[in-house]
């Protein structure tokens, strides 16, 4: 069983962790039972926060990724380079009442991802 280091933020959704570590830039899908990486995607360090059966996924190079998982398997879906905002890409992202908040710097950012 490969171990992860390091971690910023893990979510578990149904019977998987998903996060990454410094140590290697991979998102990366755990069985919660088993401890088994079901995936990975090389998509830098980040935060992570789930909802609606979506992760999003901020990095450290302010890109702001939706990802959808089945069964583990990662994939990325749409998105975004943060450009508003100062210094380094390190808050995390936050979800209230189907609103994506992004901190860059001195900036607060909100995005409706609501289910239409």
């Amino acid at each position: 069983m490969q171990a992860l280091t390091a971690l910023w933020v893990v979510v578990k959704t149904g019977d998987y962790l998903f996060g990454c570590g410094t140590a290697t830039p991979d998102l990366r899908s755990v069985n919660a039972e088993s401890g088994v990486i079901t995936d990975s995607l090389r998509i830098g360090s980040g935060a992570i926060i789930a909802a609606d059966d979506m992760l999003y996924y901020y990095n450290q190079k302010g890109e702001l990724m939706l990802l959808s998982f089945n069964n583990g398997k990662l994939q990325k879906v749409s998105s975004f380079k943060i450009t508003k905002g100062t210094n380094q890409h390190f808050s995390h992202p936050v979800i209230n009442k189907g609103i994506l908040y992004r901190r860059h710097g001195g900036v607060l950012m909100a995005f409706d991802v609501r289910k239409k």
